[in-house]
């Protein structure tokens, strides 16, 4: 890869990033499982990595795949930008990011740890 070729990074990003993004989620979603169906609080070495797992590595993995993509769609946007919608592409528009914004709210609405008062016990 030569530094002339932005386009060549800027995919490189993307699938890093698209990487990261499932990786990180995966991450997220088996640790939880596993951590509530053998432990019962963050004691030993297991307990305490799943749980490790759970909030810090799955959640950083997934924001930092999430910033890659989108930090990657914006500048392929910045460098080739649509300046007009016709009516059914600003329709396709606004439903996708209706839908992308309850994604994100669901996503961060539904912890319930939302402060250093959240235990062990209750990972999720």
């Amino acid at each position: 890869m030569s530094a002339r070729s932005p386009r060549l990074w800027m995919l490189v990003a993307f699938v890093i990033g698209a990487y990261f993004y499932a990786t990180g989620n995966g991450v997220h979603e088996v640790a939880p499982f596993t951590y509530n169906t053998y432990c019962d609080n963050a004691s030993g070495n297991l307990c305490g990595g799943l749980f490790f797992n759970s909030y810090y590595t799955g959640n950083i993995g997934f924001f930092v795949g999430a910033l890659l993509v989108t930090v990657t769609l914006l500048l392929i946007e910045r460098g080739r930008p649509r300046t007009a919608f016709a009516g059914r592409e600003l329709a396709v528009l606004g439903v996708n990011a209706v839908i992308y914004s309850l994604t994100m709210l669901a996503y961060a609405g539904s912890t319930s740890c939302w402060s250093a008062s959240c235990t062990a016990s209750s990972p999720r």
